[in-house]
Order: structure tokens, then C-alpha cells, then sequence
């Protein structure tokens, strides 16, 4: 009998010891891309680095934060230009959690501020400038949006990488003017870029069948008093007196 009692007080104290054991270690494991933020009775006590931990004592809490590439899209924003021009833009921003103390103390939910002061800047650049500098300049908000959130998210604990515009959408009142603006000042564009050659043969139908030009339409000709030509249009037959 007293060597039962004893068998019985003996694995008392073994259960005793293992639980209390558990209980005073804490161990976590922190990858490569991690952070760790050890915290005892809800104060921080440390940052713990990439590897694996053993906190001893009670009252330990590990709390991670993932520190790999994030994003955030602010999509369709509706708004208007200095020009009063409707639009709807979307931004795609790219960040990381550069300190995870902050990111978790500072703010209940983090990306949702960074949300709105993402969408404010939006708002704040877009409306300073007419509808034909958006459209043409896009691709160059993305440094003046930062510039404008950087700080935001640096409070949040955050590290902006970059914002992108992805998508300008006109107003339905805009899309068809617009359209045939930009195809108006393409076809300028594409005219005044044409080379001008200058020929001493006064002879535009010789210049474009040496060119293999398809229509004589193509081939051009201005004639001075000398008798040279230099491209500015060809119809039968060739006067070789200088116009005027």
C-alpha cells in the first residue's frame, strides 16, 4: 500500500514539474522574412531576430509580423481635373512593414489609413492638373503620391515602395471628344514628322518612281526659280516654272 501511495505522490510531482516547466518556457521559431516582438504581461519586452527562441518566465506573448512585399489597390476613385473634367483613376501601391512595433501599437487597421491617405494625395494631384496632362502624364504621379505618403506610412510602421497609376478612365461625356482630339493630334503629329527631301531633278514622277512610291499623290514638290523641287506635292503634268 505504501508503495502505491508512493508510485501515485511521485507521478503528482512529475505532472507538477512538466506543466510548470511548460509554463515558465516559451519557444517560437522567426523566419527569414519575419519579425518577432516578444511581450510579457502585455508590455514589449524585445524584438526577437530571424531563428529560433527560448523566453523563460511566465507571461510571454510572441507576436509576428510578416515583413514581404504588399499591396494595396485603391480602385476607381471618381473625381475632377482643374478643368472640371470628370475622370476615374486607380493607383496600385506597394509597401512593406518596416517596424512591427509600430504597425501593431500605432493603429487598429493600419492599411486602411494608408488607404485613405493614398486616395487623399490622389485627389489632391489629380486636382491640380487639366484633363489632356493627365492623360498624357501618368506614368509620372507615382513619385508625387509618395512623396505625399511617405509620412503616413512611416508612422503606421509602413515602407512605401511605389505607387503606380494603373487605369485613367474619361467620363462618358469625354470619351468620344477625347478620343478624336488624340486621333486629331496623332495625324499631326505623324504629318509634321515626315521627312522633307530636297531633289535638283525637277522631274517629281522620276524621284517617286525611284522610291517605288505607290501613288503619285506621295511624292512632293516645290519648285524654286532654279528649277529644284523639294517635296511638297505631285500632279500631272510637271510645270517646271517656280510657282507664285
Amino acid at each position: 500500500m505504501a508503495e502505491i501511495t508512493s508510485i501515485i505522490l511521485f507521478l503528482i510531482i512529475a505532472i507538477s514539474a512538466c506543466l510548470i516547466w511548460a509554463n515558465l518556457r516559451t519557444t517560437c521559431t522567426v523566419w527569414s522574412f519575419q519579425e518577432g516582438l516578444a511581450f510579457r504581461y502585455g508590455k514589449f519586452v524585445k524584438a526577437l531576430p530571424p531563428g529560433r527562441h527560448t523566453l523563460w518566465g511566465l507571461g510571454y506573448e510572441i507576436r509576428m509580423t510578416d515583413k514581404q512585399l504588399r499591396q494595396l489597390t485603391v480602385q476607381s476613385q471618381e473625381m475632377t481635373t482643374a478643368d472640371k473634367a470628370p475622370i476615374k483613376i486607380s493607383v496600385v501601391a506597394s509597401y512593406r512593414i518596416d517596424d512591427g512595433l509600430k504597425y501593431l501599437s500605432v493603429a487598429q487597421m493600419p492599411e486602411q489609413i494608408l488607404y485613405s491617405a493614398v486616395q487623399i494625395a490622389l485627389r489632391e494631384v489629380i486636382g491640380s492638373e487639366s484633363i489632356d496632362a493627365v492623360l498624357e502624364g501618368k506614368s509620372g504621379y507615382g513619385s508625387q503620391l509618395k512623396l505625399l505618403v511617405v509620412d503616413t506610412a512611416d508612422t503606421l510602421g509602413m515602407k512605401v515602395e511605389s505607387i503606380d497609376v494603373r487605369d485613367v478612365i474619361l467620363g462618358g461625356d469625354l470619351k468620344k471628344p477625347t478620343l478624336e482630339c488624340c486621333w486629331r493630334k496623332k495625324k499631326h503629329w505623324q504629318g509634321l514628322k515626315k521627312p522633307v527631301v530636297r531633289l535638283r531633278s525637277a522631274n517629281a514622277c522620276e524621284w517617286r518612281a525611284s522610291l517605288r512610291v505607290k501613288s503619285s499623290a506621295h511624292a512632293v514638290a516645290l519648285f524654286t526659280a532654279s528649277g529644284e523641287c523639294a517635296a511638297v506635292g505631285c500632279q500631272h503634268p510637271h510645270a517646271r516654272a517656280p510657282h507664285g
